[in-house]
């Protein structure tokens, strides 16, 4: 099916883009954090952001191409977060993320991008923008739910769990987790009890890294499609049979705080969810959420957000 024409990014001239990463690469590498030692996370939902090329293996089609100006809004939003690593949702695929960072954001010198092929057939896939090295990646997407119970979900990831292991110094790794979980769009009847069987397998996932590293630094985050007091959400945050449960930290944000931003649904659906060792870390102040103004149009979600101050 034919997609409308409009006016897309353009990528830059791709032997320019080596050779100015070629430079860089080894310095990188060998000093990814910054002097400070200080890093911020983000997660984004970008609500639909489709290029204007039809992908005959998705129905990509049934949403218009993302205007320019809502891009440069997202590009905005970010530039006013400045994190050194983002999680993206609800992105088609890898080249509009590069287009929208090299061309409007090439100055924050993102230096690896990259967008995990999920579960949707709509394009609303999930990402990661990061100046620190991307060493590996892992999906889930193809792993059989269980319920709470250990029975059989009859489902997979409504998108994924994509694990991205980045390099932060020479000996030590952050290890985030984009996720995306099942919508309620629709009033779908099993979507409560789908989000849950996706946290249950986070959850193991998440206590299997713990159990090999205590002081593993972890962070869960992206779009939960759920509140804060939820089963889904409690299931990463609740302590269980001993096991150490994430912490969210933007817990202390008033009751009224909202990342999703259209009326009347205000509410906040967005984490940043953290392994004990790495809260140790976080910056007081620091966990917040950008303001709903002109540079959040872009999108129907605002961007979380906080600071680390990692010990050497």
């Amino acid at each position: 099916m034919a997609r409308n024409t409009r006016r897309s990014l353009r990528l830059p001239n791709h032997r320019l883009l080596l050779g100015v990463f070629l430079l860089v690469v080894i310095a990188f590498e060998t000093h990814a954090l910054a002097e400070d030692r200080k890093i911020t996370l983000a997660a984004y939902n970008v609500e639909w952001m489709t290029d204007v090329f039809d992908d005959p293996y998705t129905q990509d089609e049934i949403k218009q191409p993302k205007p320019r100006k809502d891009i440069e809004h997202i590009a905005a939003a970010l530039r006013k977060i400045n994190a050194d690593v983002v999680g993206i949702e609800e992105v088609e695929n890898e080249g509009v993320l590069k287009a929208m960072t090299y061309e409007l954001l090439s100055d924050l010198n993102y230096k690896d991008i990259a967008v995990d092929t999920t579960n949707s057939n709509r394009g609303q896939n999930t990402g990661l923008v990061s100046r620190l090295p991307i060493r590996s990646v892992t999906s889930y997407r193809f792993e059989d739910l269980k319920n709470p119970d250990g029975s059989d979900a009859h489902e997979r990831f409504a998108r994924d769990m994509a694990v991205y292991r980045l390099g932060v110094s020479d000996t030590r790794n952050l290890t985030v987790v984009v996720l995306h979980l099942k919508s309620k769009y629709g009033n779908d009847t099993k979507s409560d009890a789908w989000r849950l069987a996706e946290t249950t397998a986070v959850r193991r996932h998440i206590d299997k890294m713990l159990q090999d590293d205590p002081e593993a630094w972890i962070a869960v985050l992206g779009d939960f499609n759920d509140t804060p007091a939820s089963k889904p959400v409690r299931k990463l945050l609740d302590e269980e049979d001993g096991k150490t449960a994430l912490v969210d930290v933007h817990a202390d944000l008033p009751a009224e705080a909202f990342s999703y931003r259209i009326k009347p649904y205000q509410e906040k659906i967005d984490y940043i969810l953290v392994s004990p060792a790495l809260a140790k870390h976080v910056v007081a102040g620091s966990a917040k959420i950008l303001e709903d103004d002109k540079d959040a149009e872009g999108s129907d979600h605002l961007p979380v957000y906080v600071t680390f101050e990692l010990p050497e």
